[in-house]
């Protein structure tokens, strides 16, 4: 709490928080004055970011991928980012990554160490890398992986299980894969079935965005995400910024502790994740969990019966059994394509899913299914399990 006191006390000074935080009283209790505060959301910070940032505080300039639409120009403090840094080591390294193992990441951006602030990471822990584009046709990405035969692999899960397919129709498999590290996208159970059966390593995931750092990590039980205790205060909130209760859905906000230059404070990072009850992993390491995360909240889908949220047809289509992947489009105003891929298990049941769809979003919708390999991408390389392709506006 003193942490968060801090950092609410810092947040008080600057034009951007003057008015919310300032009517409350000094000395409220620091998770109390957060239940008082409305939520923080990226359109804010886009509208006037010198508003939010302290002159006081040099920092570097941090740019977001753009993957929930504009990016953001966001400016971390020079000790922050050293201590985000390390905390990237410490992960990999406490998964096995070594500096003399080689390894090959597939990135968002050109190169993300830029990203957050320097080289450092290249210098150390991942000095034999190799670094490739998730924009790359899959056959180029597939010559890469072949080349380097990695020790470690690192990248999008949507594009890794684009990559094992690649695996599995060439008949090479990767001969020194010790450890498989996913990020930038929820990473779905079927698809972490399918990378460690096609490429034969464990799958060890971590949570994270521009603006906060490394939000939660895997440990090696893989129960959940250990949440960034020391650097955020983070929250699972309801629409009307109240927390959730344990097991309930809720979009992922936090209030970052350690970045004087930028304060963010109730922040939406634009997710969707399970509440935890506060208990502590199994493995012993005393800070609390989030127990799943299931990615960015979703655009409406517009009907003529009116809008739509897509995620709950997106939470109930991974339990299919014989699904590897899927990607829900909205092509017109009363139309659905539903884009499937098989694990190979077993045939999909094309009733199944259309039934599954209109169950959620109304029986006068038309689905149309399609098998296929072919997912697109967001222009920033990520992959979305729903998409509206469809503008309301068009009316």
């Amino acid at each position: 709490m003193r942490l968060l006191h801090r950092a609410l006390q810092h947040a008080r000074r600057l034009p951007g928080y003057r008015d919310s935080l300032g009517r409350l009283p000094p000395n409220l209790e620091p998770v109390e004055c957060l239940r008082r505060l409305s939520i923080l959301r990226r359109q804010d910070l886009q509208r006037d970011t010198e508003a939010f940032r302290d002159p006081l505080h040099p920092g570097i300039a941090i740019h977001t991928s753009g993957s929930t639409g504009t990016p953001l120009v966001y400016y971390l403090a020079h000790k922050a980012r050293i201590r985000r840094l390390v905390q990237y080591a410490r992960f990999f390294a406490m998964h096995g990554w070594r500096p003399w193992d080689r390894s090959l990441s597939f990135k968002v951006l050109p190169d993300s160490s830029q990203r957050v602030g320097g080289a450092w990471l290249d210098r150390t822990v991942l000095i034999r890398r190799t670094v490739a584009s998730v924009k790359d046709p899959p056959r180029h990405q597939f010559q890469v992986l072949k080349a380097t035969d990695p020790h470690m692999l690192h990248g999008l899960p949507s594009m890794l299980a684009q990559l094992a397919v690649q695996v599995q129709r060439d008949g090479w498999r990767p001969t020194r894969l010790r450890r498989i590290f996913t990020g930038s996208e929820s990473l779905d159970r079927n698809v972490r079935h399918c990378l460690e059966k096609v490429l034969g390593a464990p799958v060890v995931d971590h949570y994270g965005a521009a603006e906060g750092g490394m939000i939660g990590w895997e440990c090696e039980l893989r129960s959940g995400y250990h949440l960034n205790v020391h650097g955020l205060f983070v929250e699972v909130l309801d629409d009307t910024s109240n927390p959730v209760a344990p097991g309930r859905v809720g979009q992922v906000c936090f209030t970052t502790l350690d970045n004087p230059a930028m304060p963010l404070v109730r922040y939406a990072v634009g997710d969707l994740a399970v509440a935890g009850d506060g208990a502590a992993c199994p493995c012993g390491r005393p800070e609390p969990i989030l127990p799943e995360v299931i990615g960015r909240a979703m655009d409406l889908f517009y009907f003529r019966s009116g809008p739509k949220s897509p995620w709950v047809v997106v939470a109930r289509m991974r339990e299919i059994s014989c699904l590897r992947r899927f990607q829900l489009v909205q092509t017109d105003i009363d139309t659905v394509q539903v884009r499937v891929q098989s694990t190979g298990r077993g045939p999909l049941d094309h009733e199944e899913i259309r039934k599954l769809v209109t169950s959620e979003m109304g029986d006068d919708i038309c689905v149309m299914i399609q098998e296929t390999d072919d997912f697109p991408r967001l222009p920033s390389g990520k992959f979305a399990p729903a998409l509206r392709l469809y503008q309301p506006s068009a009316r």
